[in-house]
Formats: structure tokens, sequence, C-alpha cells
């Protein structure tokens, strides 16, 4: 409890064991800024719980749980709630920013000026496998990052008070690839998506937004504006594969370039499992289904397919995409395991025995996630006599469902059908003439 400090100490870990050490300010404060104050380069801090930081209005009412004064630094599976601001960076030139598995709640303060985390002028930001919910009057999550890569998160106002689910004020080149974006009831804001109004900045010269396959929903009833884009970047946006469900206006500001989204006013039609629960995956009647398209590459030729997808809470999965991609942030997945057909060709003779040389060969299918592994499903050739041998072909598709089919062969070559020639009589009631006669 009220343990606070600042440092200023190089290639520094701190990381919590045996259970994850919950730091309370309780009303301190280190450098009058907040809980730590976190200086020097590449920092790690790992598996930390904080709460309670807070600085009075005579002092800014701007206390963060990190101060983040740090070059190159990275938060990994931390908690962070109820605090003025989580992570306040302090415009650290040409750092570089990684936030992984960690949550974020609560945090913010009346008057708008605090957000579930706020990153400054840095050089670039990484933040994928988040969950940022419930924020006080603030953003989500509020970056001036020259690059920023917001990948895989769950960013959900839910019953909070805060504005943007994500600030990007003065551009910079920014991708927001296939996240959960949920604008609650009670938002003061009516936009989730916001990028550069506060115009461009000398330090962020890339004015791109690739905003691609993500899962927007708005549940507040006064409407929405999913995107805006400030038109003083002179770039249009990139909106590619996203779901945009519930009340509101597409995207306002410089009109971007549409590519293959799914729009409904209705979140019930969206085709998701349970909206009013936060769960946006798919079913299997949803419109999202195999109607996207491939999201090619950035102005730089950096991919922009999504390739993982949030898990609840603070993960991440691979995301398996069938033969087209579905528009939002999951991809669907027929529950059902692959189909295994076999197919077996040889001469046949009576009770189910083969007379001769026989060929077994499988046909496998799976048109949702294809087959990721087999076993013993290559063609087999079996010549010798057998009472009985049995082959069995095992396939797992690319979600790990399994399934497995089986033959038995029996082979007795020494019964084959014979040809007997005889020249039929007059006696027999017949011409004469040769015919031929099978016997086993």
């Amino acid at each position: 409890m009220g343990d606070v400090c600042a440092w200023n100490k190089n290639d520094l870990t701190i990381r919590g064991v045996n259970g994850r050490p919950h730091i309370q300010a309780n009303g301190r404060h280190a450098q009058g800024k907040g809980i730590w104050v976190a200086g020097g380069r590449n920092l790690t801090i790992e598996n930390i719980e904080m709460s309670g930081a807070g600085l009075p209005a005579s002092m800014g009412a701007n206390g963060a749980a990190i101060r983040a004064e740090a070059t190159n630094w990275t938060v990994r599976n931390c908690y962070f709630h109820d605090n003025q601001n989580s992570i306040l960076e302090s415009n650290v030139a040409g750092s570089n920013i990684l936030i992984e598995y960690t949550e974020f709640a609560r945090n913010g303060h009346t008057g708008g000026q605090s957000h579930n985390l706020y990153i400054g002028h840095a050089a670039s930001l990484i933040y994928r496998f988040n969950y940022s919910d419930d924020s006080v009057e603030g953003h989500l999550l509020k970056t001036r990052a020259a690059g920023n890569w917001i990948l895989y998160n769950r960013l959900s106002g839910e019953s909070g008070t805060g504005s943007y689910e994500i600030d990007v004020p003065n551009g910079g080149t920014t991708y927001v690839i296939g996240n959960l974006i949920q604008q609650g009831p009670n938002s003061h804001n009516s936009t989730l998506l916001s990028y550069g109004a506060e115009n461009v900045h000398p330090r962020n010269p890339g004015h791109d937004l690739y905003v691609i396959n993500n899962t927007f929903v708005n549940q507040r009833t006064a409407g929405a504006t999913f995107i805006r884009v400030d038109a003083r970047g002179g770039v249009p946006a990139l909106v590619t594969n996203n779901i945009f469900a519930g009340p509101g206006t597409l995207a306002t500001g410089l009109p971007p370039v549409l590519v293959a989204n799914l729009q409904v006013n209705d979140p019930a039609q969206g085709g998701f499992a349970g909206y009013a629960d936060f769960d946006y995956h798919l079913t299997a009647g949803s419109p999202a289904i195999n109607a996207g398209v491939e999201p090619g590459l950035a102005a730089d030729g950096t991919p922009l397919a999504p390739v993982a997808q949030y898990v609840h809470q603070t993960a991440a999965e691979e995301r398996i995409t069938s033969e087209v991609i579905d528009i939002g942030a999951y991809e669907y997945h027929d529950p059902t395991p692959p189909v295994i057909t076999p197919a077996v060709q040889g001469p046949q003779g009576a009770g189910g025995w083969y007379t001769g040389r026989v060929t077994i060969s499988w046909s496998l299918s799976d048109p949702e996630t294809g087959i990721a592994s087999s076993t013993g499903c290559e063609s087999t050739v079996l010549t010798e006599d057998t009472a009985g041998v049995t082959l069995t072909c095992s396939a797992v598709n690319r979600v790990g469902l399994s399934s497995s089919a089986s033959v038995t062969v029996k082979i007795d070559k020494t019964h084959q059908p014979s040809r007997v020639w005889r020249r039929r009589t007059a006696r027999d009631g017949f011409p004469i003439s040769s015919s031929s006669l099978w016997a086993r």
C-alpha cells in the first residue's frame, strides 16, 4: 500500500511472481506524477496490478499508475484499474512501445483529460491482445505515436462513461486490424474511432490509416459515427472487411475507401453469437461469412490480412481463414470434423471377399477450415491373400477437429471364377455352338 517510487536505470525488468502483486497508491505519488515514474532505457514490466493513482485538482488531477519516461519499454500481462491514468507516456522521441496481454479498466477522471491509456509522441506503439473497458470520461486508447499497430484487442465502453474508443489525434501511419470495438450506452462521445482530430504533427510523417477486419458495435441509442478522419491529413483511410453494427454513420470527414464492409442498423442482424454479452463470434447464418476480400498490402508493403483473433480475456489465437475470408474480427468455423470417404476397388467374389488385387484410396473433405494433417490416408494396394486386414485413415482440420474411417479387406485368390468350355450338342436342345459357363 502506498509503495511509490521513481527510477532512471537501463535494462531493467520488473516481474511479479507467485501471483500478481497489487500495487495500490493509497493517496501517495512519486514526483507529483504517479505510483511509478519509470526512466532509463529498455524497460520491461510484467505481471503487475496497479490501482488508485491520482493527483488532486491543484496538481492537475492527472496521476498515473506508471508515468513512462523511459525509452523503449514493454508492458505485458498486467492489470491497471481505477487510476486517473493507467500509463501516461511522456512524449519520448524515438521510444518504441509494446503493450500486450493487459487489461485497462475504469481509468479516467471527471473532466475527460485522463484516459484508460495515453501514449504521447513516441516513435511507435504496438498494442495487441489487450482488453480496455469502462473508461471514466476519457478514451479507451489515445495515442500520438508516429506509428501505431492496434491489433486483435477488445476495446469496449460497456457501462463506462468514456469518450472515443480509439483516438489517434495527430495521425501517423496506423493499422487497426482484428479488433472488437464497442461503444456503450453511456458514452459521452458519439465517435468510436477518431483519426487526426488535432491535425497532423511534424513527428508523424505518415497520414495513412488502415482499418481492416474489425467488428464495430454501437449500443449508444443517440447514434454514432463509427470512423471520423480529419480531412487535413489528405489521405483517405482504407476500410476493408469490417462489421459496423448498430445505429450510426459509417464515416465522416475525409471520405474513406470502402471495400467489402457489412453495416447493419441492429446488432442482432450481425449474426453474432451473443452481442449483448460482447460475444461477436459469428453464427452459421451471419451475412459476414465468406463475404470478405483479400485486404492486400499497405503502401509500404505491410500485409494487411489478419493473422490472429482476440480471445477473452487478454489473449489471442491464430485466425484460420477458409477459401474466402469472413468480414469482421472473427472467422466462422463449421463445428463439424473432416469427412473421410474410402474407396475400395478390386474383383469381388461372394461373401464380401475379393479375388485379386485390391486398391484402397481415401477422399478427405473439409471445405470450411481445410485439412491440417492426416495419418494412414495414402493409397494402398493389397495383392496377397488375407482373412482380413483393416486400414484406418485419420484426419485433423485446421481448428483441431478430428475424424477417422476404417475399411476391412479380405482376399482369397484361390477361388477365382474359372472358365469352362464345352461344345453343346443337339441333345442339349440347342443348336451346336460355343458358349461359356462360369463356375466357382
